[in-house]
């Protein structure tokens, strides 16, 4: 290749970037200023023609600013008309799944990581309460989107799959669950108690389901690999205890 060759294909590919920052920031900028001043409806609207965009469809500003926007309408749900937004919560969990999936660099995860865990706690919330109010329809709904839009974390695979078992979807369930489970036992054992909580709570919420059905074998096989993998955690400590030295019943006379 040419020098002058070289030089100008060099040129080309500084102007393209630019140009892709130069876009980035634009969107940014219209969408934030529209989420910053409350206008959660508007930022929908405006990051929606952005993800239908020709040229800024896979740009992953617009995913979260919708995840962001319809987030705030679950947390402020009495402001709106539930029937135009419908399922905010979930199309929360949908649009960060896009996020990620186009936030290929890891780039802009690190700076929106409080809205993420933010969304994440609320989502655990909303499944325990929708499980304890037997709402099975919703729960498997949330369930699913658990599971579909974050194939990669893998006690949220565990913990969708377990709701999906609750609200009777059998397959899914076992699928999600066997996903996540053969996935952590590829990986190294999680040591620290600090980064244990997420993975506890999935083997915690697992083997209640496989206790209340009485599957009790597999509820210690379950219980034992969760202590190898989070060691030291007193809760998965007390489960096993339970389950292999269960209270002999006392008789009467």
């Amino acid at each position: 290749m040419s020098i002058k060759k070289f030089t100008s294909l060099l040129l080309l590919m500084f102007f393209l970037f630019a140009r892709a920052y130069a876009q980035d920031e634009k969107i940014f900028n219209k969408l934030n200023t529209r989420y910053t001043l409350d206008n959660f409806e508007d930022c929908i609207k405006k990051a929606q023609g952005y993800a239908e965009g020709r040229n800024t469809s896979k740009d992953a500003y617009p995913y979260l600013y919708m995840a962001m926007s319809y987030f705030s309408i679950y947390q402020n749900i009495d402001h709106y008309d539930p029937k135009i937004y419908k399922d905010p919560l979930r199309k929360a969990l949908i649009n960060a799944g896009k996020f990620l999936k186009r936030d290929k660099k890891k780039e802009l995860r690190s700076e929106s990581s409080d809205f993420l865990d933010q969304l994440h706690k609320a989502t655990l919330k909303e499944c325990a309460y929708m499980a304890k109010n037997t709402d099975w329809r919703n729960l498997q709904n949330l369930a699913r989107e658990m599971s579909k839009e974050y194939p990669k974390d893998y006690p949220m695979q565990i913990t969708a799959g377990t709701y999906l078992l609750y609200s009777g979807v059998k397959g899914e369930g076992e699928k999600a669950i066997q996903t996540g489970m053969d996935s952590l036992k590829k990986k190294p054992a999680i040591t620290d108690s600090l980064l244990q909580p997420d993975y506890v709570n999935a083997f915690v919420l697992y083997t209640g389901y496989l206790v209340e059905t009485k599957d009790t074998k597999k509820a210690k096989t379950v219980i034992k690999f969760a202590m190898d993998y989070c060691p030291g955690n007193n809760d998965l400590k007390n489960i096993s205890d339970k389950l292999n030295n269960p209270e002999v019943p006392k008789t009467t006379h």
